[in-house]
């Protein structure tokens, strides 16, 4: 039989099933990020599924452009207030400051990177190029993904600025 470890490092403290108080944490930490930030994600994930089954991505292409500068914002919100839920239930320390505005950026560009790589499997699957039809078109939507997670970013450095003042 193994002795009782006192310490039990990968939890951080001393207490016995501190493995559960862990998992309860990442669960409650998810449920509250899902809860407070992702509606806005799912949001735009819904007028993108409206709009795709009425057409309209066939008969205004344009409209293409402000949805992924929309997914951008709602995913950087989705991701910064991600990293506060988490801090606050110890399971990561928030980043400050150009650490947090570069960490956020950074995850808002791979999302845009993982939205062209499933629009460029749905083509392949479909056999064609309805989705992505150019790398023009594909670095665009990338582009404007990462300007609507800067936009967010940067507009929520200012309020948060003037909000501490």
């Amino acid at each position: 039989m193994r002795p009782h470890r006192e310490n039990n490092s990968a939890c951080g403290n001393a207490r016995p099933g501190c493995h559960g108080s862990a998992v309860r944490k990442i669960v409650r930490g998810s449920v509250r990020t899902l809860t407070r930030y992702g509606w806005a994600p799912l949001a735009v994930f819904a007028v993108h599924c409206v709009a795709n089954a009425a057409g309209m991505y066939e008969s205004h292409p344009p409209i293409d452009i402000p949805m992924h500068f929309a997914g951008g914002f709602a995913i950087a919100y989705f991701f910064s207030g991600a990293t506060r839920e988490f801090s606050r239930a110890g399971l990561m320390q928030n980043p400050v400051g150009v650490l947090r505005f570069v960490f956020l950026l950074a995850l808002t560009m791979a999302v845009t990177v993982l939205w062209e790589f499933a629009e460029w499997t749905l083509d392949a699957i479909r056999g064609g190029h309805e989705i992505q039809v150019s790398i023009d078109n594909i670095m665009l939507d990338q582009l404007m993904g990462t300007l609507g997670g800067l936009t967010y970013l940067i507009s929520s450095a200012i309020v948060f600025r003037k909000s501490s003042t």
